[in-house]
């Protein structure tokens, strides 16, 4: 990431060079203050002066709003670089920079600050250890900024009052290109009111409200009073007035919350205030969810979870729900349904218990479906199940407090019933004559 922003520093001057014109140089001008005392020195071959002053130092760029303070400052005309030291301060319209010590290039307009740095702009705040600004040109450059030393990011609201709904964004390195774009690299941690993301490399772009995650261990972790975390090896954030409104997670990406186990290639989350309300799974891979008791497989899976309580479940391509067998009988096989498409209805509306998981009330497959659902024998001497199995083009299945009570099969209907029966013990061994017990 530093690389890529030394190589886009490096554009930017390319770029001005390009075009035929120069930054406009800054000619400095200093006021006259009554605490400052000067010495200067004079080149005898170039006519140039090295200036060094101190009792406090404000310095102007002549024809612009640029102001330029600190306590001492030295110029150096060859140079035409002027480093000031102490409370250093460098300010334009919308643009605030501080630092224990500030070099300002007169030539480009360029500033190399050091020390506790602080740049506030109309719409952010960062600071690091060490900064490079090239100031906005119209017409020749952008605004760009790489910040180092561990640097933090506050990107805020424009018309807000303070920052406590801010994103927070700290790195080991930032780069900021004009007003919108940002890149972070290395150990990136996002922070914002409703979720914490982490990633090695981010990059975001405040007018669209896009914010993209990449390299490492990508990862969201939501708050809110139903938390999540969402995982990719890309993940993608889209909010609205501030208010996250969709996560995209790219390659092995999965989703897990308390009542919510979701796998895919790919996975689409829409959220409102916080709260998942639909997630889509697809991709090139199978989609796998664990839901409400139920292990769901599928080409792909689209659930429905208005204020994040699980209401429907849409499993499309070679779909199988699985669901474990009554705890009454022994069997290690769970009981399952099949087909092109398997759809669950939940209970969504009645109060869930501990585990956070609505009860089934209906389960749906269509398109050479199939059903295997297995049952209490009525002998209760008896420790095996009972076994239904059928199929048909559609296979509807009812469920009353948990439990299934009713199957219908339509079209194409077949079906298998067995029930176990007590063994008889064989006959016993009747030895040989002439031998001995």
């Amino acid at each position: 990431m530093i690389a890529r922003a030394l190589v886009l520093l490096g554009l930017v001057a390319s770029v001005a060079g390009a075009q035929g014109s120069r930054p406009q140089e800054c000619q400095l001008t200093f006021d006259s203050l009554p605490t400052s005392s000067l010495w200067q020195l004079r080149d005898q071959y170039t006519g140039l002066s090295t200036v060094w002053i101190g009792g406090g130092v404000r310095a102007r760029c002549r024809g612009t709003s640029i102001v330029l303070t600190a306590d001492s400052a030295e110029y150096s005309g060859g140079a035409k670089l002027l480093t000031l030291i102490g409370n250093a301060r460098y300010r334009e319209t919308g643009v605030t920079l501080t630092a224990d010590v500030i070099r300002y290039f007169e030539y480009d307009t360029r500033m190399e600050a050091q020390g506790t740095v602080r740049l506030r702009t109309s719409t952010s705040t960062l600071t690091a250890l060490q900064l490079i600004h090239l100031r906005d040109i119209p017409g020749v450059r952008q605004s760009s900024t790489l910040a180092l030393g561990r640097p933090r990011a506050i990107l805020r609201d424009s018309t807000a009052s303070s920052d406590s709904g801010a994103t927070t964004i700290d790195a080991d390195r930032l780069y900021a290109w004009g007003d919108s774009l940002l890149y972070g690299g290395g150990n990136v941690i996002i922070s914002r009111p409703d979720l914490v993301a982490r990633a090695d490399s981010t990059e975001a772009n405040t007018v669209t409200e896009f914010m993209r995650l990449f390299i490492g261990d990508p990862r969201i972790e939501s708050a809110g009073e139903r938390p999540f975390v969402l995982r990719g090896k890309v993940l993608e954030v889209f909010a609205t007035d501030q208010q996250v409104t969709r996560l995209l997670a790219k390659g092995a990406a999965s989703v897990v919350s308390d009542s919510l186990t979701l796998d895919s290639d790919t996975l689409d989350i829409a959220l409102d205030s916080t709260r998942v309300e639909r997630v889509q799974a697809w991709g090139a891979g199978r989609a796998h969810a664990v839901a409400a008791g139920r292990d769901i497989t599928a080409d792909s899976i689209d659930l429905r979870l208005p204020g994040q309580r699980l209401q429907e479940l849409m499993a499309i391509g070679r779909a199988r729900a699985e669901t474990p067998a009554d705890t009454s009988i022994v069997t290690k096989e769970p009981d399952w349904i099949e087909g092109d498409t398997v759809r669950a209805l939940f209970d969504s509306t009645v109060t869930v218990d501990s585990t956070g998981q609505p009860p089934l009330l209906s389960l749906e497959a269509r398109g050479s479906a199939r059903s295997f659902y297995q049952m209490a024998p009525r002998d209760q001497r008896e420790t095996l199940p009972s076994i239904n199995y059928v199929t048909g083009r559609r296979i509807d299945v009812a469920f009353l407090n948990g439990e299934v009570n009713l199957v219908h099969v339509t079209d194409q209907a077949r079906g298998i019933f067995l029930e176990p029966t007590k063994r008889t013990p064989p006959p016993p061994t009747v030895p040989p004559p002439g031998t001995t017990r």
